[in-house]
């Protein structure tokens, strides 16, 4: 897992990982400047789906990731 972490932190790619071999069910890795560039962009979001992000954010700048 680090050297693909490593590839997407040097790189600025983005890697995809498919749960369940099903498309829709995947988590996305990218690096920090690649989140930080779309948190910059103003994007219309649920309020719903910004609240579970906000709170997601919080708890990993706390630590508290799983």
């Amino acid at each position: 897992m680090k050297y693909y972490f490593d590839e997407v932190s040097t790189t600025e790619d983005i890697l995809i990982i498919r749960l369940n071999n099903n498309e829709d069910d995947a988590l996305v890795v990218i690096s920090i400047k690649e989140y930080n560039a779309l948190i910059e962009t103003p994007h219309p979001m649920p309020t719903a789906n910004c609240k579970r992000l906000e709170r997601s954010i919080d708890h990993l700048n706390h630590g508290n990731s799983r």
